[in-house]
């Protein structure tokens, strides 16, 4: 019985973690210059989904596997926001000149454009 229940367990922690994916982030500046502090938001989310960026502007978030509308807090009066879709693990975001750069397996995927 113990064995029935322990690999039901084991199924449930296997399908929790195929439904979810790790996104790191890299927030910059002029000069690329490295955003401490930033807050990333996963939008609508329940209970808040987000993380903040560390001294170097890097930032890890697990998210869910399908598109996700992002939000960015900082010291502006705007929150600017960028959806990522599926099959993207790294973003960079550069504030300066409001472009999102989509990244999968290291390979650059796509370049888009913060919305304010």
């Amino acid at each position: 019985m113990k064995n029935l229940v322990l690999i039901c367990l084991l199924i449930c922690y296997n399908f929790c973690q195929a439904q979810s994916r790790t996104v790191k982030f890299k927030i910059v500046e002029r000069n690329e210059i490295s955003m401490p502090g930033v807050n990333i938001l996963l939008k609508n989310s329940n209970p808040f989904i987000e993380t903040q960026t560390d001294i170097n502007g890097n930032a890890e978030l697990i998210l869910p596997k399908n598109s996700v509308s992002i939000s960015l807090s900082f010291l502006a009066p705007s929150r600017p926001e960028f959806v990522i879709k599926n099959g993207i693990d790294s973003v960079k975001v550069d504030l300066v000149k409001k472009k999102v750069f989509l990244y999968s397996d290291k390979k650059f995927i796509k370049r888009i454009n913060l919305k304010y």
